[in-house]
């Protein structure tokens, strides 16, 4: 079996510890989140919830959806009546839900540069960097209710569809 070194210096940096274990089983590794400067947490923030896209589903409070039977129980200033004047049956508009803003994140790992030569430090490689980077901007994105998306291209490409929360 091979062995893994593991390296940590949590919680301050202060103290690095190392163990080597037998990689018997499945090992899962976190990047290294960053925290991002203020501006990029400012423009996320501060960006509208609203967009100019349409909306993908009805049954919010905002823009024209669609019309739809009246069904009971529906609002009377929900009501077209010029539409249902017409139909000889109530018919009612449905508002649609906004969509949050999208943050699509493209990874390329295709062209990585020689990492420095520092083994001891795998925060050094700019492989490292690079992923800790794109999983730091998702979790800000996810912070401020944006949908994220990721596509990863390298060895192997992977694609994350945009979603509003972690899988």
């Amino acid at each position: 079996p091979e062995a893994v070194r593991l390296s940590s210096s949590f919680p301050f940096g202060i103290l690095k510890r190392l163990v080597d274990i037998d990689a018997t089983d499945e090992l899962v590794v976190y990047p290294r989140l960053y925290r991002l400067h203020s501006q990029w947490s400012r423009l996320m923030a501060g960006s509208d919830t609203m967009t100019t896209q349409p909306a993908r589903e009805g049954g919010g409070q905002q823009d024209f959806f669609g019309l739809r039977p009246y069904r009971p129980g529906d609002r009377l200033k929900t009501i077209d009546w010029r539409h249902s004047a017409k139909t000889g049956q109530l018919v009612s508009r449905e508002l649609g839900k906004p969509s949050p803003p999208r943050l699509l994140i493209a990874l390329d790992l295709t062209h990585t540069p020689d990492s420095n030569g520092d083994t001891a430090d795998p925060t050094l490689d700019p492989t490292e960097r690079a992923v800790s980077l794109a999983a730091s901007l998702v979790c800000e994105g996810y912070l401020h209710g944006y949908e994220v998306g990721l596509r990863v291209v390298g060895p192997r490409q992977i694609d994350i569809k945009p979603h509003h929360r972690l899988p």
